[in-house]
């Protein structure tokens, strides 16, 4: 009875470490071979994700954006043939022609410069709308279609040594403003869709539906007028002329690589504030003055705009 109780003891003993190795995943030192393995995995795939984390984190530390000097952005811009079509804003009014900021943007790029710019032209054709007497001031939208020799490198306008062998394929770049003195002498504004040479905006797309086939190489950057608060019949000088370029670029061009814009009359942008009666005492004609710039007023205006023609024209192009 007792050997009996003794086997039974004996086999009851076996049974119990037989499961209790089989619940350990039957390793006789007790570890577990799946756990382990979870576990090694685990730690591998931790490692792998810490390793990839402090890589990424380093190459973001590594890859730092440093903005080109001025003399680097003048650099990538040398020996451009540039175009410039406006009034007194590119004209200078009462400066000698090396002091406008396209001048000054001209010498220290090196670009062939040929400033059409001119004091009191307006950009459309609209002899009805001035008063009796008054005398029709010269049209940009005129000139382009109907004069023969306003054109790049023409030696009846300024272009500061432009070669006269270029040819219009040869323009890169063409500037384009205007806008104030046809709200002076009350020329309507138009739409954005209209071809009418009478109107502001008319005139406006057929001048650059004229320059892009004209200068087919050649990058079209739109400038707009200073802002300010001035009033007739036809509304606000700012809604009238630099809003109605804006409108027209955003309607019709935006699209267009080779058309852009700077919103030159933002004070933001481009640092001239004719609003401001400090700014006016400092960098106006005189302190009354809400259209013309002194010499100061034309080196602040070059200061600012190199950065930004250069975005538009090298920048966004690469």
């Amino acid at each position: 009875m007792c050997t009996i109780k003794r086997c039974l003891a004996l086999l009851l003993g076996l049974w119990m470490v037989l499961a209790l190795a089989a619940c350990n995943g039957g390793n006789e030192d007790g570890t577990t071979t799946e756990a382990s393995t979870t576990t090694a995995a685990e730690e591998e795939t931790t490692t792998e994700e810490e390793t990839t984390t402090e890589e990424e984190t380093t190459t973001a530390e590594e890859v730092v954006v440093v903005p080109p000097t001025r003399e680097e952005m003048a650099a990538d811009m040398e020996d451009l043939d540039v175009l410039a079509i406006g009034d007194s804003l590119f004209h200078g009014d009462f400066l000698e022609d090396d002091q406008t900021w396209l001048a000054l943007l001209a010498a220290e790029c090196g670009w062939n410069m040929t400033n059409l710019g001119r004091d009191g032209w307006t950009v459309a054709y609209n002899p009805g709308a001035y008063p009796a007497g008054a005398t029709v001031r010269t049209s940009m939208y005129n000139k382009l279609f109907h004069d023969s020799n306003y054109a790049f490198g023409s030696s009846s306008y300024y272009n500061y040594g432009f070669p006269q062998w270029k040819t219009a394929e040869d323009v890169d770049l063409i500037i384009l403003e205007g806008g104030t003195n046809d709200y002076g002498w009350g020329i309507p504004l138009g739409t954005v869709f209209s071809n009418d040479g009478s109107t502001l905006l008319g005139a406006w797309n057929l001048m650059i539906e004229e320059l892009l086939t004209r200068y087919p190489n050649a990058k079209i950057v739109l400038l707009t007028s200073w802002y300010n608060t001035g009033s007739k019949d036809t509304g606000s000088r700012m809604d009238f002329v630099a809003n109605g370029m804006i409108n027209l670029y955003q309607t019709h061009y935006a699209e267009n690589d080779r058309i852009d814009l700077i919103d030159a009359g933002n004070p933001e942008v481009s640092g001239v504030n004719m609003q401001s009666a400090s700014f006016l005492a400092s960098y106006a004609k005189n302190g009354t003055d809400i259209n013309h710039l002194n010499a100061a007023g034309m080196e602040l205006m070059a200061e600012s705009m190199l950065p930004l023609i250069w975005d538009v024209v090298i920048n966004q192009a690469q």
